[in-house]
């Protein structure tokens, strides 16, 4: 029951890593999340600023045990557009 609400917890992390793997952007295993978005964000800043902002939340979450709560869930709706907007215009 746990690792389920967990789980449900961090699907947002997931669907962040589909988008940018539709997009051509594949975390290899041996990456950490952290290392991949400051990767990313070295690539381009502008393009992928959300990408780090989301992975700060996954890591508050899953590691820092903290709530998903309202103020959380707006950041990452927002991060989660933002991505999508800066992918699509490119």
């Amino acid at each position: 029951t746990r690792r389920r609400g967990l789980a449900r917890r961090l699907g947002f992390y997931l669907r962040m890593l589909d988008m940018l793997e539709r997009h051509g952007f594949q975390r290899p295993l041996w990456q950490s999340p952290f290392d991949f978005a400051r990767q990313l964000v070295r690539e381009d800043a502008h393009r992928f600023g959300a990408v780090l902002g989301l992975t700060e939340l996954f890591y508050e979450i899953r590691f820092g045990h903290c709530p998903l709560d309202e103020p959380r869930r707006n950041r990452i709706r927002g991060g989660m557009r933002e991505l999508e907007s800066s992918l699509a215009g490119r």
